[in-house]
């Protein structure tokens, strides 16, 4: 891939979103795996302060869809061009990429989860109470993310739609211990963010977390569930396969590419 010559004005093609490119209808066919939470993905995006870019086709329709964060330094591009990903890839080549493809330079791979509310069993025996976060709690819940997972902008945090985006958490002594975040649009449930402090670890948390949000989702509605788990994460995914969740396939997170010396 690192072979691809890019034409100079390609990513000039690139614009910022209008609210008419961010329809489902707009957006079809970009993801087999969270094509109906893409309209969401986008204006949490926008609504965090971010930035969202479409490439559009030859016949009104969206070729590629990109979500850039400039706080956590992230990006997501969806898009069934490998070189389009790799395009937005060299444009920022500081920020850390989301896409379907396997592109150059270091990174990971994560497997995709996915199952309906009938397939989990609903009788799991917690071993925590786990409460919904409030929203007077976003410093907290950024502190912890940040502890566990680096960078996070606390906006999408103090102003997340309740009913929408919802963060549930376990409490330690004086703290929280665990929390993970659950998204529901219409009958279409993902679950994502999941933290727990290292002392806190291998005490059951994060296995109330998956099944409370789980439950969550069940009593609002939604029929399915989605979920990304770094192949890595041995315990998350062995608690999402034992919850009744199946892997679909795969996406991958390259890593910022380092600054050049000299």
């Amino acid at each position: 891939m690192s072979g691809v010559a890019l034409e100079p004005s390609r990513f000039g093609e690139d614009r910022l979103a209008q609210p008419s490119d961010l329809t489902p209808q707009a957006l079809r066919g970009l993801s087999d795996f969270f094509e109906p939470l893409l309209p969401h993905f986008a204006r949490e995006t926008l609504r965090s302060g971010g930035e969202v870019r479409v490439r559009p086709g030859g016949d009104g329709s969206v070729r590629a869809l990109y979500l850039f964060h400039p706080v956590e330094r992230e990006a997501s591009v969806f898009t069934r061009d490998p070189a389009i990903a790799e395009e937005y890839r060299q444009h920022r080549p500081g920020v850390a990429l989301y896409s379907d493809f396997r592109l150059v330079g270091d990174g990971f791979a994560l497997r995709v989860y996915s199952g309906h509310m009938e397939e989990i069993d609903p009788g799991h025996r917690f071993s925590h109470p786990v409460r919904l976060a409030a929203p007077s709690e976003a410093g907290e819940i950024a502190a912890l993310l940040r502890n566990v997972d680096g960078p996070v902008d606390e906006r999408w945090i103090a102003t997340a739609t309740p009913g929408v985006e919802d963060c549930l958490a376990v409490e330690g002594p004086g703290e929280l211990a665990g929390l993970g975040w659950v998204t529901r649009v219409e009958a279409h449930g993902r679950l994502h963010s999941l933290a727990v402090r290292p002392r806190y670890r291998r005490a059951g948390i994060g296995t109330d977390l998956f099944f409370a949000r789980i439950e969550w989702l069940r009593r609002s509605g939604a029929s399915s569930v989605v979920t990304e788990i770094a192949d890595e994460n041995v315990g998350s995914r062995a608690i999402a396969e034992a919850g009744g969740l199946r892997a679909i396939g795969r996406i991958y997170r390259t890593t910022p590419t380092p600054p050049a010396r000299g």
